[in-house]
């Protein structure tokens, strides 16, 4: 996936090869794409779906007139320095219900450089951008 090499658990079905199309595990697929997976009992089947994410980061915003402003972009970050700032997210597309985001900021190696945030999705939050302070 995007020139990585992606393992399987020893609990996943294997991927393999059949009739010349190749199968894999879809719950492992979706996580690699970070996709959503959504399962309907009733009828025996299985939704993928890959929401359109817009993200901003800012420094510091103003809240005014029921809307925000941004005041400061967000832009490089002397090593060693610290700082706040706020992530907007808007996702689009999105045809299954969720009941929270996370945000997670990530190392060059992969790791977490701090904790994911992970934030509860109201009804009223559901039309608006979402902020989140990190």
């Amino acid at each position: 996936m995007n020139d990585a090499e992606q393992s399987f658990s020893d609990g996943d079905v294997p991927a393999f090869i059949t009739h010349g199309t190749t199968v894999l595990p879809l719950r492992t697929l979706a996580d690699s794409l970070q996709a959503l997976v959504r399962w309907d009992n009733k009828n025996m089947t299985v939704s993928l779906y890959k929401p359109n994410v817009h993200m901003f980061v800012v420094k510091d915003l103003i809240k005014q007139d029921g809307g925000y402003t941004m005041k400061y972009p967000f832009g490089g970050v002397t090593r060693g320095d610290k700082l706040d700032f706020v992530v907007f997210a808007q996702i689009d597309n999105l045809k299954t219900n969720v009941s929270s985001f996370k945000i997670s900021i990530k190392t060059p190696s992969g790791n977490d450089a701090v904790d994911p945030i992970e934030q509860p999705v109201t009804q009223s939050r559901r039309k608006h951008l979402a902020a989140v302070a990190i």
